[in-house]
């Protein structure tokens, strides 16, 4: 159990890639509110709870879902995949993890694995039925729990590093970062209203919530105008003997001040490549697996292209378990060498988005200073 559960929590997770899990599990539960909720007092964060108003779970449904190991069936239209990322995400940030439900039948009940129990045999507590409805009872921000929905609660927060810059700064720098990661993943369910999601803090101690945070969609493609004309274009990808892919070819404008493609800042140009769509969740954002060499080149900043996987070709694609990151298969670079838009090549787009970064770099620059000359020619002076 201890090499095991170890290995678990160190799949790599990031927070918002952990967060991100547990909410792909809320949307296969029909959730369509979303709170991700901070406990902390003046010196730590104590607990992260994410709830949802989702159908919830019966007692088998629990057992199952708390289960390591078990197979999972899920749909093709599900965003879960493993059956692992329950446990694995809230390992990664905890050292304890409760799952808290009522389904819509009025069944309630928890459990909680503990890594301390874990390594003492497995050990799964069952939860007092009375401290979990209390628990649902309580004020969830936009997520009512009163008909049905699940709280998975994270205790012993051993991952998250404050650092020497204290609670408050740590606490403000997550609801810089998280809403747009979580809106860049989610952003088809957030802007068609399948999906709302909101992040607020809790004092533990004076009782005082923070006003919550909204989740917008950020949408990695929604220019209000291309930077090339004739673009996007799609192109047909065809790996082996499986279906053709469409690849949607973008070309940001150059310098766009536009939050769809700054997308929180940093370094947009690493925000460059290939986005992968699984189930219209964002599987991958940007990154050229290979393809091209540089995945940060200034030049080709402004392309972007999307791409919809269909389930079946999870296993071709080797869909890490965080779901975050693919492993393409070799013939899926050579496919991208062969791509077709009529007569038009995937490698003309990379030519276009370069000379479309450079045009606007060799323009003079509209903030130039106005440099005085010698003024007026004496014989305009004496008129």
């Amino acid at each position: 159990p201890r090499g095991m559960v170890a290995a678990v929590a160190r799949y790599g997770y990031s927070l918002h890639d952990a967060l991100a899990d547990l909410i792909d599990n809320s949307v296969d539960a029909g959730a369509t509110n979303v709170t991700v909720r901070f406990f902390r007092n003046d010196a730590a964060i104590q607990r992260i709870v994410v709830a949802d108003d989702g159908r919830g779970l019966d007692d088998e449904g629990l057992r199952l879902a708390m289960q390591f190991g078990v197979q999972v069936h899920h749909g093709l239209t599900d965003l879960g995949k493993y059956g692992l990322g329950l446990k694995s995400a809230s390992l990664s940030q905890a050292q304890a993890v409760s799952v808290v439900t009522r389904n819509t039948g009025g069944w309630v009940g928890g459990r909680r694995w503990t890594m301390e129990l874990i390594q003492r045999g497995w050990i799964c507590e069952l939860l007092d039925t009375a401290d979990c409805a209390g628990l649902l009872d309580l004020d969830w921000g936009g997520v009512s729990t009163a008909g049905s929905g699940t709280l998975i609660v994270w205790d012993e927060l051993d991952r998250l590093r404050l650092g020497r810059t204290g609670v408050d700064t740590a606490l403000r720098g997550f609801m810089r970062r998280l809403p747009v990661e979580l809106g860049i993943v989610f952003h088809r369910f957030l802007a068609d209203g399948r999906l709302r999601v909101l992040l607020d803090t809790e004092h533990t101690v004076t009782g005082d919530r923070s006003a919550p945070t909204p989740v917008e969609a950020l949408d990695p493609f929604a220019h209000r105008h291309s930077g090339r004309e004739g673009y996007p274009v799609t192109f047909g990808v065809q790996v082996g003997e499986g279906p053709l892919l469409p690849l949607s070819a973008h070309i940001w404008p150059a310098n766009s001040k536009e939050p769809a493609y700054r997308l929180g800042g940093g370094k947009i140009a690493e925000r460059q490549g290939l986005y992968f769509y699984r189930n219209d969740r964002v599987i991958q954002a940007g990154g050229w697996n290979g393809w091209r060499q540089n995945d940060s080149e200034p030049h080709t900043s402004l392309a972007r292209a999307a791409i919809d996987l269909p389930p079946e070709l999870d296993a071709r694609f080797r869909l890490d378990v965080k779901k975050s990151r693919l492993d393409v298969p070799p013939e899926f670079i050579a496919a991208l060498d062969d791509a077709r838009a009529g007569s038009t090549e995937l490698n003309d787009w990379i030519q276009a988005a370069v000379d479309t970064y450079r045009s606007s770099t060799d323009r003079p620059s509209r903030d130039a200073p106005a440099v005085p000359g010698a003024g007026l020619p004496a014989e305009l002076r004496r008129l």
